[in-house]
């Protein structure tokens, strides 16, 4: 799991407001935020959501995706890693179930 690894870490975030086609234009080519360069592997907008935004990441800075949004004024409402790696979401066990 370390960033030398290169290990892909796919992310769904909600923003607060409409995203802008030039935000995502903008977001895609990286941010430069506090003079640290945080930049994206891949960035699509969800089909049906003005608000929400499919991000993937290799090497992720503390609170990466949270600080290139606020670069641009969104506020995230709501961030989940749907896989990192191999490991999605839906293939890991539920909590409380000992049995594997």
């Amino acid at each position: 799991m370390h960033p030398s690894g290169n290990v892909e870490k796919f992310y769904v975030v909600t923003v607060d407001k409409p995203i802008s086609r030039c935000h995502c234009k903008r977001l895609r080519d990286g941010v430069d935020e506090g003079g640290e360069f945080l930049g994206v592997h891949s960035l699509s907008a969800i089909p049906g959501s003005s608000r929400s935004l499919a991000i993937t990441l290799h090497c992720g800075k503390k609170r990466h995706i949270r600080r290139m949004l606020a670069a641009f004024d969104y506020e995230v409402k709501r961030l989940v890693r749907h896989r990192i790696g191999n490991f999605s979401l839906g293939s890991l066990w539920p909590q409380g179930n000992a049995s594997a």
